[in-house]
């Protein structure tokens, strides 16, 4: 196994979970959105692309309201990761970048993430979300 296979797969597990949750696919309970609450770190930090910036409460409260909003499960909303890559290991600490591509069935707008990973036996793939900042990309396709 290549040792940024857990930080890939992370990420692009966890982005399926939002995939899925926001299509209302999975059900709207603790253990379903365990995925998400369980891997963020308790002084988990999220700057979104509009400068807000939100603490691991706020975004677990975001996330968890918008279930099932887009299309409860008719296909029409998608997340794609592209351009995944890591940047910097500093003992326990990880760092990555990747495109976050999301459509509704007529069009596709990116951001720009940069995460912040450190190491948590405890979770799935072994990480923790420490800090997110992202940007919006001007490009749509």
């Amino acid at each position: 196994m290549n040792r940024y296979e857990p930080i890939e797969r992370e990420i692009i597990e966890l982005h399926e979970f939002f995939r899925r949750w926001y299509r209302g696919e999975l059900p709207n309970t603790d253990e379903a959105f365990e995925r998400f609450s369980r891997v963020m770190a308790p002084d988990f930090q999220i700057i979104l692309p509009d400068g807000h910036v939100l603490d691991r409460e706020a975004i677990l409260g975001h996330v968890r309201q918008g279930h099932g909003e887009d299309g409860e499960g008719t296909g029409d909303f998608t997340i794609e990761i592209r351009n995944l890559r890591h940047r910097l290991t500093a003992g326990e600490i990880f760092v990555a970048t990747y495109e976050e591509w999301q459509g509704d069935g007529d069009r596709l707008r990116g951001r720009l993430s940069s995460v912040v990973f450190s190491t948590d036996d405890s979770n799935p793939n072994g990480l923790s979300w420490r800090h997110l900042h992202e940007t919006w990309m001007e490009n749509a396709e």
